[in-house]
């Protein structure tokens, strides 16, 4: 299956569940302060990891080194961020637990998973986990996502196939974790392209780019965004602006995807 023209209607929904899970949470770790908020909505099952608010979100963000995946393919070292695995692996069994608990009582149910900046790593690694528990995963949606790990994460995430599937004139088809992973990205937020590509990072998943003029780039060339990214600081530096941080904001992402 090739990617599609995004689904904005289920962008919109992922977003505002995204802003949601700054105020409302069904799991909570005291001691990383990671937080997700899991719910249904009509016929699906929600998961929204909370993103960076606290100062032990900033600690964890912070933690460039990378530690290794438990399990990797080929017998390829698989390596993600250390502070982002730490924060998943201190709500993973718990946030499989619910959401398994919820498959029983509604076993044709699709999961989508989504995130605002530290949430959308966390959203990522959730999404490979449940690959792994054959859970039934149909879409994950990211605004503002911090890359997760290094080449050979990249590929393993985008290579792995989900045990959901989507029928089209009667064909079922299963879809990887590449297909159906939507990294929604801001013009000007520099997040996204951290950590960088000099330490090793690289990004999985799809991004959809948005740009100021309201174009979307599928999948840009990353020296493009840089470049965006740099004229953008110097003219908010020109104009005594704040820079590029409001751009990573989750309002300022539901502004921009309000208009498609």
């Amino acid at each position: 299956m090739t990617i599609d023209a995004p689904n904005w209607n289920l962008i919109r929904k992922l977003a505002s569940a995204a802003s949601a899970a700054y105020h409302a949470a069904t799991v909570n770790d005291p001691h990383t302060g990671t937080q997700a908020n899991i719910f249904v909505d009509g016929v699906d099952i929600v998961v929204a990891f909370r993103g960076s608010s606290e100062p032990k979100d900033f600690i964890l963000d912070a933690r460039f080194l990378k530690s290794d995946l438990m399990y990797s393919r080929d017998g390829g070292e698989a390596e993600v961020h250390a502070g982002f695995i730490a924060a998943f692996d201190s709500v993973n069994e718990e946030v499989i637990k619910q959401v398994k608990n919820l498959l029983v009582l509604m076993p044709a149910a699709a999961i989508h998973i989504t995130g605002h900046s530290l949430g959308g790593a966390l959203a990522q690694l959730c999404a490979l986990e449940f690959v792994r528990q054959h859970l039934p995963v149909r879409a994950v949606v990211t605004f503002g996502s911090p890359r997760v790990g290094n080449k050979t994460f990249a590929a393993l995430y985008n290579d792995s196939v989900t045990t959901s599937t989507e029928e089209i004139d009667g064909v079922e088809y299963f879809h990887s974790l590449k297909e159906i992973t939507f990294n929604v990205v801001n013009e000007g937020d520099p997040v996204p392209l951290l950590p960088p590509l000099l330490n090793g990072y690289r990004d999985a998943g799809t991004e959809f780019f948005l740009r100021r003029s309201g174009e979307v780039q599928v999948d840009p060339f990353i020296g493009f965004e840089i470049f965006t990214d740099v004229m953008g600081a110097i003219s908010s530096w020109r104009n005594y602006r704040l820079g590029l941080l409001p751009n990573h904001f989750i309002a300022a992402y539901q502004e921009r995807i309000s208009k498609k």
